[in-house]
């Protein structure tokens, strides 16, 4: 297997500690949540670092439009909609506020969900985005996975396979056509990239973004590259 490679260490604090939070939900399909999350100092034990901004989106931060797990604060149970699809969060930043919008998977299709109010929740693993420089040694020791469940009505089961880089930054198809709406990530020599962010999916046709001419890394044949997706 093919080492982690110098140029692609400034993207392992992708994966450093997620932020985790008690929150009473007011009705609606998006709660305000600016002052809890900018009164956290730590996730943890990791010191938080301020929030950078760069052309509108955090370069480090709060990592925007992603979605994370809400769960009942009292049973630790995932919460579900009328239908038993399991409720998510993601966070937008309309100019400095912080709000949590709600959706389901209906028949795979991202829906909004109105919350009511008075619930007492948690937020799990809101992804946060770190300088690795700044972070402690121990920092990715202490970080704990959280999955958020896809509709458990039969939405598919998640997938590893192995990938062949033909030449440099191109890779082979996946085997299957990924899920729709569902988080696709490449592992590449231990560290994982995300689509949207380091690459794109067209049907099973993978388009490497992250070049070293872009200001990531080059893809290169001895590299060791997974695929982690959700089939059907």
């Amino acid at each position: 297997m093919a080492l982690l490679r110098r140029e692609q260490l400034k993207r392992i604090y992708n994966s450093a500690p997620q932020v985790s939070i008690n929150f009473t939900t007011t009705a609606g399909a998006t709660n305000d949540v600016t002052s809890i999350l900018t009164s956290l100092s730590t996730a943890d034990g990791v010191p938080l670092q301020v929030a950078v901004t760069t052309s509108g989106s955090e370069s480090m931060g709060y990592i925007l439009s992603t979605r994370f797990k809400i769960q009942d604060t009292n049973s630790k149970q995932a919460m579900e909609d009328g239908s038993g699809n399991e409720i998510y969060v993601k966070l937008t930043k309309p100019a400095s506020v912080y709000l949590a919008n709600y959706f389901s998977l209906v028949g795979g299709v991202e829906t909004a969900y109105t919350m009511s109010a008075g619930s007492n929740v948690d937020f799990v693993g809101i992804p946060y985005l770190y300088n690795d420089l700044l972070l402690p040694y121990d920092a990715l020791t202490r970080a704990n996975a959280v999955v958020v469940g896809e509709d458990p009505k039969g939405s598919g089961k998640n997938f590893i396979e192995t990938i062949t880089a033909t030449a440099t930054n191109t890779l082979s198809d996946l085997t299957n056509d990924p899920v729709p709406n569902t988080p696709i990530a490449l592992n590449i020599n231990g560290g994982n990239y995300y689509a949207t962010i380091d690459f794109t999916v067209a049907s099973k046709a993978i388009t490497w973004l992250n070049t070293q001419s872009s200001g990531g890394f080059d893809i290169l044949t001895s590299d060791t590259v997974r695929a982690i997706y959700t089939k059907y």
